[in-house]
This record gives structure tokens, sequence and C-alpha cells, in this order.
């Protein structure tokens, strides 16, 4: 099973990791800030160099190199998206001998085009097309109190859309039938609540290390 913590800075998503990895089977590696934008940003300008450029000189063969997408053609778009698969998950997952593998990922953001953030989320559902998703969202007031947002601009705003396009795709299926919404508001009143959740997702969480990982002061939402 591979999953993704989708979520924002400030959500608990980091304890979310911590408790997931209690599970001898999983591993959830922390944020690669931008790594699946950027691999989506590379698969899309293929995509498009092989579809879209083109048409925009229809009087040179691709076979002629002249033509400034020589031999675009030629590239296996279905071979591409196995190496890149390949290589998220060996060499920046390393999931070494786990059965559940996954990351937190806090920069798919439908801030500035929320089409993007929509269409990374269908690039990794076409890497991993056993990906599950949890969901994790916090009170925009709260969160944007936080010292990483206080000093951002329209941050209120950003985190508000932020929890809003999670909740409403989430409605929509965006993220697939097996996708799990948490929010911290109520797992961070109650352990049982995300101990439940998790175990209900398919993780085998050792009770009592997750209650003294919930119990530990949470210095980094302040």
């Amino acid at each position: 099973m591979h999953f993704v913590v989708l979520s924002y800075p400030r959500t608990g998503s980091t304890v979310i990791q911590r408790l997931i990895n209690t599970d001898p089977s999983a591993i959830c590696v922390g944020e690669k800030p931008m790594a699946i934008n950027h691999l989506f940003d590379f698969y899309k300008s293929v995509e498009d160099s092989k579809f879209d450029i083109p048409r925009l000189f229809p009087e040179i063969p691709l076979s002629d190199d002249r033509n400034p997408v020589f031999n675009i053609d030629k590239v296996d778009l279905k071979l591409l998206r196995h190496m890149l698969k390949e290589v998220f998950e060996d060499v920046v997952l390393t999931p070494g001998d786990k059965t559940k593998i996954g990351w937190k990922e806090n920069f798919i953001s439908p801030y500035a085009d929320g089409d993007i953030a929509n269409q990374q989320i269908t690039f990794i559902r076409t890497l991993f097309p056993d990906v599950r998703f949890l969901l994790n969202v916090r009170d925009p007031e709260k969160t944007s109190q936080s010292p990483i947002w206080r000093v951002r601009e329209e941050a209120f705003e950003e985190i508000s859309e932020r929890r809003k396009w999670i909740m409403d795709s989430h409605l929509a299926g965006l993220f697939g039938s097996g996708a799990t919404l948490l929010d911290y508001d109520k797992w961070s009143r109650n352990p049982d609540v995300i101990i439940g959740q998790l175990w209900d997702f398919g993780f085998k969480v050792d009770y009592q290390k997750c209650k003294d990982i919930l119990s530990e002061r949470l210095t980094h939402l302040s």
C-alpha cells in the first residue's frame, strides 16, 4: 500500500507521521519539499511537448531534425511514468522492507491554481494506482497564528482555501474512495480518535506508543 498524508503546515501532520511509524510494517517519510510538484512539472512538460508543440510545426516531420521537438514522438510516456515512480519510491521514499509506504505532503496547494493542484493529485494516483490519502485539516484561525504563518500575508485566506479544497475534493472523489479525513481539532483532544482512524485505515499502530507521542507538547504547532 502507498499512502500520502496530505495537509498544510502546522496541522499536526508530523505527529501523524510519527504515529504511523509505530506500525512495524509502515514507513511514512517526512516532507520532500516540492519533490512531487517538480516531477509533475517535468512529466507535464514532456507530455505537452509530445502532443501540443508538434502542432506548431505541421510542415516539418518529427523525424526531421529541423523540427524543434525532433523525435518527441519516440518518447514512451507509460515507460516514463514507470521510471518516475521507481525513482520516487526507491530513492526518495527509501522503503526498505516496509509494505505500507508513504510520505507527508504539505506542498500541494490550490491557492495559486486549483486546477494544477487537482492535476498533481491525479498524477500521484497515476504513479501509484493503489495510493490512499490521509487528509488532515485544522481550524484556519488557530493555524494562522503559528509562527510560520503569522509572517505571511493573507495567511488566513490561504489556509481557509486549502482546508476547503481538501474537504470539497474529498467529497467529490478526487482522492479516491479509500481516503480518510482527519481533523486536528478533534483528534488532538482525544487520542483514541486518531488511533482508531489509523487502525481503520489499515495501520497496526502501537496504542501505548501513540498515547505517549500524543501526550508530548506539540511545540511546533504553537
